[in-house]
């Protein structure tokens, strides 16, 4: 979880300027990261009059330290760190002078939050399925095989990790968009609409994270699917088939 703690003098803020902060701090944080909103913390933090100093004077600005997770690059935490502040001295009314902010990086191995550790940069939809009850494997199955009957490609691409792999008769095939591309081919030259009506499915049979599942019509009158499902994502797929034309 990103925490963004917010100083501030006493008597600094209203209640609808911490609201506002708080606001600005998140929609800052996730569209610079790319993270849910729903991960951005932010808290205030009050200081009395003569608790705070800078160059050994009293001084009274507002400070933002945001702990985040490691990986962002220092592109993205310095517009972090400039927009962050000129929000809030917008909010404030301060000249940007009294605003400072600090982006620290904390590893993801060491923040623990859902009953978990929080996940990489760029892992967090599998996170969430995993902390929502996200599809069981015999799920995630089902779904793509009544895609599969319906040839939507949009809804079975989905499903698969940006880095998963199908291997069949052409070889292997790696990443979400290239398997997308080989389904298009596979509804227009082999499978299309008519032919898919044939099609007769048998259940999943699942065991932990791996589906397998039989079918046959058209032009295959043997076919065979194995699916590894890894934090909700389809992540591994072999295919085989005997075809008849």
């Amino acid at each position: 979880m990103p925490m963004y703690s917010v100083a501030f003098p006493v008597d600094g803020l209203t209640s609808d300027q911490k609201r506002e902060i708080a606001g600005a701090v998140t929609r800052i944080h996730a569209a610079v990261t790319g993270a849910p909103e729903s991960f951005v913390h932010t808290s205030f933090e009050a200081f009395a009059a003569g608790d705070y100093f800078v160059g050994g004077e009293p001084a009274g600005p507002i400070v933002i330290t945001g702990r985040i997770r490691a990986g962002r690059s220092d592109g993205d935490k310095q517009r972090i760190l400039r927009q962050l502040a000129a929000a809030v001295a917008d909010i404030t009314g301060r000249p940007l002078a009294e605003v400072a902010t600090i982006v620290r990086d904390v590893p993801s191995k060491y923040i623990f939050e859902g009953g978990q550790l929080m996940p990489e940069p760029g892992q967090e939809d599998a996170w969430l399925a995993r902390l929502g009850g996200g599809p069981t494997t015999e799920e995630l199955a089902v779904r793509h095989f009544e895609a599969w009957k319906k040839g939507d490609v949009e809804a079975i691409a989905a499903d698969y990790a940006p880095d998963a792999v199908l291997v069949n008769g052409f070889g292997a095939i790696t990443g979400r968009e290239a398997i997308a591309d080989f389904y298009r081919r596979v509804f227009t030259e082999w499978f299309p609409a008519e032919v898919r009506e044939a099609i007769e499915f048998g259940r999943p049979l699942v065991d932990g994270d791996t589906a397998f599942l039989e079918w046959h019509g058209g032009p295959a009158s043997y076919a065979a699917d194995t699916l590894v499902i890894r934090d909700g994502r389809k992540q591994y797929q072999s295919f085989a088939a005997v075809f008849t034309s």
